[in-house]
């Protein structure tokens, strides 16, 4: 079914604030595992009297194109646009992804390879090749929980592959609350 999120900021005494954004989700073409092939989100600014939503300003379309036997998303293109001042959809970036899981489900490692569009909103110009490891340590892998990441950029060449290397990150997480 489709998702409908606001989040706002809090205020001073604890009551809710302004509006930060709100997300409307849509899920199309489910597969007979239940999965959604496609998932279209639009981000707005702002709500309405009725605390509708409203001022759309984001939209992502996210394909999945195959998924493992768990339903977790192997291979996905993502497509990012904004809106202009006038309402005009504009895109931004493509990327195409692909992950790999452990049997826990937890992502282990996630190549990302992303275009950006020209002006004339067809033609993409490729940008970086990004390798996401994911680590997980003790009891942490059974709550799905990244212990630490290592995320290696390259340029990517115009037939898809890495390039040259530009950096490597290293991002460790320490501590999670107990949700």
């Amino acid at each position: 079914s489709d998702t409908t999120t606001k989040t706002f900021l809090m205020a001073d005494d604890g009551s809710k604030g302004d509006v930060v954004n709100g997300q409307y989700i849509e899920y199309e073409n489910y597969d007979r595992y239940n999965n959604a092939h496609i998932q279209k989100i639009t981000t707005y600014a702002s709500l309405d009297q009725d605390e509708g939503l409203a001022d759309q300003y984001q939209y992502k379309l996210i394909e999945n194109k195959k998924f493992d036997r768990f339903g977790n998303a192997l291979e996905q293109i993502i497509t990012s646009s904004i809106y202009d001042d006038h309402g005009d959809k504009q895109n931004v970036d493509y990327k195409m992804v692909s992950t790999e899981y452990n049997p826990y489900g937890n992502s282990t490692s996630q190549t990302i390879k992303t275009w950006i569009f020209e002006s004339d909103n067809v033609t993409k110009t490729q940008v970086d090749y990004r390798q996401n490891f994911n680590e997980y340590h003790g009891m942490d892998v059974y709550k799905g929980r990244v212990s630490e990441t290592k995320v290696l950029t390259y340029l990517l060449s115009e037939t898809g592959d890495k390039s040259d290397f530009i950096k490597s990150e290293k991002i460790e997480y320490s501590e999670y609350d107990l949700h």
